[in-house]
């Protein structure tokens, strides 16, 4: 069973503070374009995953 470090609602608040605006956005997706070139995590999406899953993309 995985514990998560923070709660639930102070990771989305954190989430929400850093990348919730339009700009933030972009920035998941040069992350994301960024994980997507090492090898074996093509087509991953790990941080807009994670943005969606709290509600935030």
């Amino acid at each position: 069973m995985v514990t998560p470090v923070m709660p639930r609602a102070e990771t989305r608040h954190l989430l929400h503070f850093l990348l919730g605006d339009t700009a933030g956005r972009r920035t998941l997706g040069r992350i994301d374009e960024k994980v997507d070139k090492l090898p074996g995590l093509a087509g991953l999406h790990m941080l807009r995953r994670a943005a969606t899953a709290y509600g935030i993309a």
